[in-house]
């Protein structure tokens, strides 16, 4: 994933049961967390997390433009 974490670790997804889910931030040496990561670990150990569900309607989506002669 990159920023702000590393991973994401589905604890039970093989048993098709998600019990759990755990943010990874790899560190190595002496190296420390960025502001984004502890306002991030801040609010996860807070427990200010929710699930966001969002639903397209396909009449909103643009249809693919053709490409023309002159677009080239």
């Amino acid at each position: 994933m990159g920023k702000p974490i590393d991973f994401l670790i589905f604890n039970g997804m093989d048993k098709q049961n998600i019990s759990e889910v755990v943010f990874v931030e790899i560190k190595t040496g002496n190296s420390q967390l960025s502001s984004n990561e502890r306002s991030l670990r801040d609010a996860i150990e807070a427990k200010r997390v929710r699930w966001h569900e969002h639903h397209v309607n396909h009449d909103m989506i643009a249809p693919e433009r053709p490409v023309l002669s002159q677009d080239r």
